[in-house]
């Protein structure tokens, strides 16, 4: 039994759409608790989670896409979050210590605990694409076979 690759994304985009928001606005809750103690101390590294926090809202756009757009354009959109998402993460993985050095660790504490968590969040939504997109390219393999 197979079903379509667009409902698969469709509901998986759902899924992460639900997951996105509930960590940005935890996200967003933290650092309104902790911005005006670190605004002075480590500015740019502040300024940056905030900025990388505001990918995960893309999957929005997508989700808003499967509802009001058609299917294509939700799947570029889809892609597109994809992409952005790695881009991101992978650039984030790459250059953690330069962005936040020993000195901005020590002064900021607070702030490399939610890096901790965003990171983590990262790869969790790296993971869950990278599987929709096998489950979609599985899909389309069984479609060819039947």
């Amino acid at each position: 039994m197979t079903f379509d690759n667009s409902k698969l994304i469709k509901y998986g985009t759902l899924i992460l759409t639900i997951l996105n928001i509930c960590f940005f606005s935890y996200s967003i809750d933290y650092l309104n608790e902790i911005y005006d103690k670190l605004k002075d101390k480590c500015s740019f590294y502040l300024d940056y989670n905030i900025y990388i926090l505001f990918t995960f809202l893309i999957s929005v756009f997508v989700l808003l896409s499967y509802l009001c757009c058609g299917r294509i354009s939700s799947i570029v959109l889809f892609i597109i979050n994809g992409v952005a998402t790695y881009s991101v993460g992978i650039h984030r993985f790459s250059k953690i210590n330069s962005l936040c050095d020993t000195k901005c660790r020590n002064n900021c504490s607070e702030l490399v605990d939610l890096e901790d968590k965003i990171n983590y969040f990262y790869g969790v939504d790296m993971i869950y694409i990278f599987i929709l997109l096998i489950l979609c390219f599985l899909n389309c393999i069984c479609n060819f076979i039947n």
